[in-house]
């Protein structure tokens, strides 16, 4: 505690990187790494991502709790109607819309954390999604540099196009009860854009 106390400032507070530099070796890095751990996070690494967050501005964003426990096809289900992922007691049953195939991969996941923090931000069922393509795509964090090509805007649009047509159950199944709710991830959407001019407005 001694090393600690000496890192406080004025205020009695001391830096996160402060205290865990000391730690277990925090800063030494692995001799080798696997061509799965380069995908990672090393512990140093990551506590300069709590360094950055507490010096930043909160972004506080939203998520359904079921939804975060049983999350949605990470990859392609092909041809597949119908997915399902369980979690103890919890399930979620995703079905692809008339004509749609199911949504898989990071975008939905993206997009559904949009939906969900908008509607608590904004305590309505009808949200804009923007006046662009490519307004709505840096909304998510997909700059112009990294997903501005068309192939990227296109992928996106038919991302959220099989999200919004999707219908989604909602399982809880307890020893002594049982809890179901189903609905469409949307009711109703209108989708104006252009892949070829994502700048253009919406009509």
């Amino acid at each position: 505690m001694e090393s600690i106390k000496r890192k406080q400032d004025k205020d009695g507070w001391f830096p996160i990187r402060g205290v865990f530099s000391g730690q277990g070796g925090l800063e030494q890095e692995p001799q080798e790494v696997s061509p799965q751990a380069a995908y990672h996070f090393t512990r140093l690494a990551q506590v300069d991502q709590l360094v950055e967050a507490s010096e930043e501005e909160p972004d506080v964003g939203f998520m359904a709790r079921l939804i975060a426990l049983c999350p949605l096809p990470r990859t392609n289900p092909g041809s597949r109607k119908e997915y399902a992922r369980h979690n103890g007691p919890y399930s979620l049953v995703m079905s692809a819309g008339a004509l749609k195939q199911l949504p898989y991969g990071n975008l939905p996941r993206l997009l559904l954390a949009w939906v969900c923090t908008e509607a608590v931000k904004t305590q309505s069922r009808e949200l804009t999604l923007g006046r662009s393509l490519s307004r709505f795509m840096r909304q998510l964090g997909i700059t112009s540099d990294s997903g501005g090509k068309r192939g990227e805007m296109t992928r996106v649009r038919d991302q959220m196009d099989r999200l919004f047509s999707a219908s989604v159950t909602l399982i809880y199944q307890g020893e002594s009860n049982y809890r179901r709710i189903s609905s469409f991830v949307a009711d109703k959407q209108e989708l104006w854009w252009n892949p070829k001019h994502p700048n253009e407005s919406t009509l």
